[in-house]
């Protein structure tokens, strides 16, 4: 990027939910752009994901 060539390869929108299931992200079906398109929403339960990196999904975007 630093030499002004990007390429983008894909892009989806997720939800953050935390309910009785525990904290997962489910993809919001038809925003799946490029090698993330899909019809069908996804869903990954923090508990697959480390839990460092779990814990700064599920807490405010940083401003960095």
């Amino acid at each position: 990027m630093a030499e002004g060539f990007f390429t983008f390869t894909g892009y989806r929108e997720y939800d953050f939910v935390d309910d009785a299931e525990g904290v997962r992200n489910v993809s919001r079906p038809s925003t799946g752009l490029g090698l993330l398109r899909q019809s069908e929403p996804t869903v990954r339960h923090f508990g697959e994901l480390p839990p460092q990196i779990a814990e700064m999904a599920a807490g405010p975007p940083s401003a960095t």
